[in-house]
């Protein structure tokens, strides 16, 4: 071996024993460029909505004195818990997915499993503590205030966090106590366990023992401890005489359901079966669905069909104006002044602007469509109509909103249509537009590619 060592690659590293070994490689999904951008836009998008709605929760329920119960504290540390969660995995994924140097270190690897395992575990018992949080709730209302005070759910935190770090520890010591004499690559997004011990060359029996026994065991009380809380939840529903009550109370308790269900079912599929049936590209997907995806899901299944919270939001963003930020037509719209001047300016001076550069990008391309009609090389038809393909779809979308927006009647203005159309052309145009220019012109993806390249070197 000693021979060869001069010929090894210091990103593909064969060694004999866990001491020597310095870096992984994380494989990820593919080696096309192409999907690796696309991927990367994808998932950059979802981080973003994830701190978004996470710690957007978070400063809600911290700033909204109606709020203070122990239910949107459980909520606000579940949405803090899945903003870090996220943040473990995502960003260096992300870096990932635009650098040819996919290497993680050692330590940087023992880093992202203790926190990613310790975020994961806490989120287990803080469901459960969550659940028995709305038993004492609706089945014993009159004792919430004394079975819940900040002596009963700060506790409750706080041993969640306790045993996920200590269940953290275990699984993290036991994993980089074996040898890794193979290859170093780990055909995975993050340091997940079983990629980990799927590349060891040391006996990993023991390993596979813990895994399924301490999250089998975690996964038994934890979803225990929720199916008692809903069993008496339901006989606290059955002897419910008001059906207002009840939906109030399906509604609250649902979306908890829900969150523990999807959590535990991927939980469940990833961790307790035998080590025989994993396959890592299918368990690849499955770990990205509960770090990544769930984390920017659990805004919205606890916040879309909770009344309070919903309300907070609209108390929050000055709900008067039925939009998500200060445009024309909602102020126009909640206005107590004659507004019939201000339509017509809107009307014309928006008109004019769309009528001239209309005119203008219509007359150009007609005299482009000329050209093209005279070129003789079909390889030089079908590049003119590449470029010209992405610049003509970016104008139609951009001012087909615009003009849905602003030139027409103020009487078929409708709110939450307008509101959509405008998040539309504000948002979502303009995180198109790099795909619409970039992704059918070869300049810039070649430009794009060397870039990268010196960057990473």
């Amino acid at each position: 071996m000693e021979g060869s060592s001069s010929h090894l690659d210091v990103h593909n590293v064969h060694l004999k024993n866990m001491t020597e070994v310095t870096m992984f490689i994380l494989l990820g999904f593919t080696d096309d460029w192409d999907l690796q951008v696309v991927l990367f836009l994808v998932f950059f998008a979802i981080y973003l909505f994830t701190l978004i709605g996470n710690l957007g929760l978070v400063v809600l329920v911290a700033g909204d004195a109606r709020l203070h119960n122990p239910m949107y504290y459980f909520l606000s540390v579940l949405s803090s818990l899945d903003a870090c969660y996220s943040t473990v995995v995502t960003p260096k994924m992300l870096l990932n997915f635009l650098t040819e140097n996919k290497s993680i270190s050692f330590h940087g690897c023992v880093a992202q499993m203790l926190l990613f395992v310790s975020f994961g575990s806490t989120e287990s018992f803080l469901l459960a503590a969550m659940a028995y949080d709305r038993y004492v709730a609706i089945y014993k209302p009159l004792l919430y205030s004394v079975r819940m005070s900040p002596g009963v759910y700060v506790p409750l935190i706080t041993a969640s966090y306790v045993g996920g770090i200590l269940h953290a520890t275990v699984h993290t010591v036991a994993t980089f106590s074996l040898s890794f004499c193979g290859s170093n690559e780990i055909r995975h997004v993050f340091c997940d366990i079983p990629p980990l011990l799927a590349i060891s060359c040391s006996d990993t029996h023991t390993n596979q023992l813990l895994l399924s026994y301490f999250v089998g065991a975690i996964e038994v009380v934890t979803i225990l401890i929720v199916l008692i809380s809903y069993g008496f939840i339901l006989l606290a529903i059955l002897r419910m005489r008001s059906a207002e009550g009840r939906r109030k109370v399906f509604s609250t308790c649902g979306s908890h359901l829900t969150g523990v269900s999807i959590y535990h079912g991927t939980i469940l599929f990833m961790y307790v079966r035998p080590s025989a049936t994993y396959a890592l590209e299918h368990d690849m997907v499955v770990s990205i669905f509960y770090t990544i995806v769930i984390p920017m899901l659990n805004p919205v299944i606890y916040s879309l069909r909770n009344k309070d919270v919903k309300e907070a939001v609209r108390r929050l963003f000055a709900s008067e104006i039925r939009h998500v930020f200060c445009d024309i037509p909602p102020l126009l719209a909640i206005s107590c002044s004659d507004t019939h001047t201000n339509q017509l300016l809107l009307f014309y001076c928006v008109g004019t602007v769309e009528v001239v550069s209309i005119l203008i990008v219509l007359m150009s391309y007609g005299f482009i469509l000329l050209a093209i009609l005279r070129m003789r090389s079909a390889e030089g038809r079908r590049k003119v109509f590449s470029t010209c393909g992405s610049h003509l779809a970016g104008v139609s979308i951009y001012h087909g909103t615009i003009l849905f927006t602003y030139v027409r009647p103020s009487s078929s203005y409708a709110s939450e249509h307008d509101m959509v159309v405008s998040v539309f052309y504000t948002i979502v145009i303009p995180m198109l537009n790099p795909f619409i220019y970039s992704l059918r012109n070869n300049e810039v993806k070649e430009a794009m590619k060397k870039f990268l390249k010196e960057v990473a070197f």
